[in-house]
C-alpha cells in the first residue's frame, strides 16, 4: 500500500497547544504509512521532527489574497492525499486550492476559540458553514469544542467528531523525588507553588488569577508564589498588573521562556486554569497526568477532563471571588488535594493517552485514504467509460 500524504498548513511553527500536538503527532504516527508536509505561512522554529516529515515555509502573510495559488502549488507538487486545516482561518483557501489540485480530502480541525466562545464575525458565519459541510471529515479537540462550533455556525448537531489532545502520561508523571525538583528550582519546603501554565493572552485568564491572589489574606501570601509559564502575548501587562498589586508579602514569578514545564508540574502544589475558553488544554492533561489538584474554569474542553469534586475543581469563568475559595479549600485540605491529584491521573491516564490520540488520527487519516482512492477510481471508472469508442458510436447511432 502506497503511503499517505497529509498537508498541513499552519501560520507558523510556536510554542502554542496546537503546534505542539501537531509536532506530537507527526512524531508518532508510523512512518511506513504516513508522510507529511508541514507549510508554514510564517516560519517560526520548527521542532524535531522525524525524517518522513518536511516543513516548508510559505512566507505568506496572513491576508495575501494569492494564497490559495500557493497553496494549490504545494498540493499538486506533493501529491497530497489529505489536507488538513487546523481552524477556521485557512478554512475557505483550502478547500479552493483542494479543487484546483484535484481530488484531495479535507479534513476540518476546530481547536477552540480565540477570544471567548463565539467571537466569529456573524456575517462570515453562513459562508464557514457551508464550507465546513464541504469537508469530508470535521474533527474537534473535544465534544465540548465540537458542540461549541456547531452552535457558533448553525451546523447539524454530531457532524463534528471529537478527536481529544494526548499526554505521554509515561513522561509526565509524579516526580520520584519531589524535594529534589523543587531543590533545583529554587524552592524551599515549606513554599505553596500556584502554578499557571498558557500563553499569556486575554483568552487564558491570567489576570483573574493575579485578582484571586490579591484577595488573599496576608498571610497566606507570605508562603504562597505564582508561577506563570507561558509566551508574552501582552507585552508585559500581567507583569506590570502583577507589580501594581497591594498585597503584602505577594510573590510571582514568570517564565516566557520556559521550553519544558514538566519540573513545574512535578514540583507545584496546585495547578490552576482560569481560561474564559479552552478546546482542550494540553496543560490542563499535563497537571492531571502529574498528579497535581487543579482547580479550571467551567468551560470548553474543560469539561470532559474534570468530574467535579472527584479530580479537580470546577469555578465559574471571570469569578476571582470563586476562584479564591477554591484556592484556599485545597490548599487547606492536603488529603483531598491529594485524592484529586491520584483521580486525576487516572483519568488522563485512561481517556487522554497518547498512544490512543495517536490511534485516533491514523484511524481518521486511513479511512480518509480508502475513501478517497474508491472516488479517485470510480472518476478514472468513468472517464475511460466516456472515451469508449463503442459508446461514441451508439451515441452517433442510435
Amino acid at each position: 500500500m502506497s503511503l499517505i500524504t497529509v498537508c498541513h498548513p499552519i501560520h507558523r511553527w510556536a510554542v502554542g497547544g496546537t503546534e505542539r500536538q501537531l509536532a506530537t503527532i507527526l512524531r508518532h504516527l508510523p512512518a511506513d504509512r504516513f508522510r507529511h508536509i508541514v507549510l508554514t505561512r510564517n516560519g517560526g522554529v520548527m521542532p524535531p521532527l522525524p525524517s518522513n516529515v518536511r516543513s516548508i515555509d510559505l512566507a505568506r502573510p496572513q491576508t495575501d489574497p494569492r494564497f490559495a495559488d500557493a497553496l494549490t502549488e504545494q498540493l499538486i507538487a506533493h501529491r497530497v492525499d489529505i489536507l488538513h486545516l487546523r481552524g477556521l482561518s485557512m478554512l475557505l483557501d483550502g478547500l479552493v486550492a483542494a479543487e484546483r489540485a484535484g481530488d484531495i480530502a479535507v479534513v476540518l480541525g476546530f481547536h477552540g476559540f480565540e477570544t471567548a466562545e463565539d467571537d466569529l464575525p456573524a456575517l462570515r458565519k453562513p459562508a464557514l458553514g457551508r464550507a465546513a459541510l464541504r469537508c469530508d471529515a470535521r474533527w474537534a479537540v473535544s465534544k465540548s469544542a465540537a458542540r461549541s462550533i456547531e452552535r457558533s455556525l448553525r451546523l447539524p448537531m454530531g457532524c463534528f467528531v471529537a478527536k481529544p489532545n494526548g499526554v505521554d502520561v509515561h513522561r509526565f508523571a509524579p516526580a520520584s523525588d519531589r524535594a529534589a525538583i523543587r531543590a533545583r528550582l529554587g524552592l524551599t519546603s515549606d513554599q505553596q507553588i500556584i502554578l499557571c501554565v498558557g500563553n499569556y493572552k486575554p483568552v487564558k485568564g491570567q489576570d483573574v488569577l493575579l485578582d484571586a491572589a490579591a484577595m488573599l489574606p496576608a498571610g497566606w501570601t507570605k508562603k504562597t508564589i505564582f508561577v506563570f509559564i507561558g509566551r508574552d502575548d501582552l507585552n508585559g501587562e500581567l507583569q506590570r498588573r502583577a507589580a501594581a498589586l497591594s498585597q503584602p508579602n505577594f510573590v510571582a514569578r514568570f517564565s516566557t521562556d520556559c521550553d519544558d514545564p514538566l519540573p513545574w508540574y512535578q514540583a507545584a502544589d496546585l495547578f490552576v486554569l482560569p481560561s474564559r475558553w479552552e478546546g482542550l488544554s494540553n496543560a490542563l492533561l499535563e497537571a492531571m497526568a502529574c498528579e497535581l489538584p487543579v482547580i479550571a474554569a467551567q468551560i470548553g474542553g474543560n469539561v470532559d477532563a474534570i468530574e467535579h469534586e472527584r479530580n479537580g475543581l470546577f469555578v465559574p469563568p471571570d469569578d476571582a471571588g470563586a476562584l479564591v475559595v477554591a484556592i484556599k479549600r485545597l490548599l487547606t485540605d492536603p488529603a483531598k488535594a491529594d485524592s484529586m491529584g491520584r483521580a486525576a491521573r487516572v483519568r488522563v491516564t485512561e481517556c487522554f493517552d497518547q498512544q490512543t490520540a495517536v490511534a485516533r488520527y491514523a484511524s481518521g487519516y486511513e479511512a480518509l485514504a480508502r475513501k478517497l482512492r474508491a472516488r479517485r477510481a470510480a472518476a478514472r471508472s468513468t472517464l475511460n467509460f466516456s472515451h469508449d469508442p463503442a459508446l461514441a458510436d451508439l451515441e452517433t447511432h442510435p
